[in-house]
């Protein structure tokens, strides 16, 4: 709290010298101030957009992050959060691209576009649908209500997410229904991509045994992560057959307490998670919204929901995944171990599940989501978009 209470004091200057920027400065409008996941990569939705800018020299792209990398694309400014650099970006950029939203002191002016690119399909309860499932205060809805009114734009890659967006965060922005700039790279890659990835990760691309990509959710009313996985006997069990790849949360990536095994990778920390589910054939999770994303690769998927009651009751779903799986669903340990050794999951009852899971949510994916959202939000500078 005291050192809190320091930090925000150190800050006033700061945000006294953005006010005045706000004040004095033009906006820029050939400006982009990318930021993702509050700062804590290059990646996501934003990554793609960025990407796609890359050749259009007349946009100056801007990355907000808490810690610079230690490299960058070329041509990106990278720009450490809450500096003094940061506060001139906040006030003169005149396109913001977040998958998530800036602090509640962020001023958008006037002729400002801010494009809300999301990041994932709302399986979960969001916006003030969550608030009401926690029974927040009236303050918590006011705060809501500021940051969601700056958006312009928010970016949907499925028809069910258009109307759960409006649903959710029921305020005046444009949907733009352009599929998820993030999953272009699992329509456009080579065998050579999967290569690299596998070379980046220290895995033999000459290894025939198939990779599980384990991707748990977050669930905050746990101290710490839990997986309901026993690490070391599921590698005892499925090592001859498996390579492991388990990627916590991205809001547990400080603590995953992920057993360092031979077979058993923690990939928590690689940079980009759309590369990982290019090396995979089995991807087992449970109320994560990487499975729509995955599902744009029409690979086998296990839904593994010990906890499915507790989780839905304490979290609140939109929708009974269990009833529109994207493959085969499991309540327990024994099964999940079950299904891998006797790969139940690939059976044509699953990969009929799956392909109504890819025609449900990935129906906007098509490998040029970044093109269109360029298009739409970028036409007052670039014209010549091929």
């Amino acid at each position: 709290m005291i050192n809190s209470y320091i930090e925000r004091l150190l800050l006033l200057p700061k945000y006294i010298l953005y006010k005045i920027f706000l004040f004095v400065l033009p906006v820029k409008n050939d400006v982009v101030a990318f930021e993702a996941y509050w700062g804590k990569g290059y990646s996501c939705n934003p990554k793609a957009i960025s990407d796609f800018l890359e050749s259009f020299d007349n946009i100056k792209r801007v990355w907000f992050f808490t810690q610079l990398p230690s490299e960058i694309n070329e041509g990106i400014i990278p720009v450490k959060k809450f500096s003094l650099k940061y506060f001139y970006y906040l006030a003169v950029s005149g396109c913001f691209i977040s998958n998530a939203n800036h602090p509640n002191f962020f001023t958008k002016r006037k002729g400002v576009v801010f494009v809300q690119t999301k990041h994932g399909t709302p399986l979960k309860k969001m916006g003030i649908d969550e608030l009401e499932t926690k029974q927040s205060s009236e303050s918590a809805y006011k705060a809501l209500e500021n940051r969601c009114n700056n958006w312009d734009y928010v970016i949907s890659s499925n028809k069910f997410s258009t109307v759960q967006w409006k649903s959710s965060f029921p305020f005046d922005y444009k949907i733009l229904e352009t599929g998820y700039p993030r999953n272009d790279l699992l329509f456009n890659y080579s065998s050579a991509d999967i290569e690299k990835v596998k070379e980046n990760l220290g895995i033999d691309v000459s290894d025939s045994r198939k990779i599980i990509l384990f991707m748990p959710t977050f669930r905050e009313y746990h101290e710490k992560p839990e997986y309901y996985i026993d690490f070391n006997d599921l590698a005892d069990k499925v090592s001859l057959e498996y390579i492991i790849l388990v990627r916590a949360h991205y809001f547990n990536d400080g603590m995953s307490n992920i057993p360092s095994l031979p077979s058993v990778l923690d990939v928590t920390l690689y940079p980009n998670v759309e590369e990982l589910y290019l090396i995979t054939d089995v991807m087992v999770t449970d109320y994560s919204s990487s499975m729509f994303d995955y599902a744009c690769l029409k690979r086998d998927t296990i839904l593994y929901v010990p906890d499915y009651n507790e989780y839905s009751e304490k979290r609140g779903l939109n929708f009974d995944i269990t009833a529109d799986a994207p493959g085969l669903i499991v309540y327990n340990y024994e099964d999940l171990i079950k299904s891998l050794t006797e790969k139940s999951y690939n059976n044509a009852d699953q990969k009929l599940q799956a392909k109504k899971f890819n025609l449900k949510f990935c129906n906007f994916d098509d490998g040029q989501a970044s093109r269109r959202v360029a298009e739409q939000v970028f036409k007052y500078i670039i014209t010549d978009i091929k």
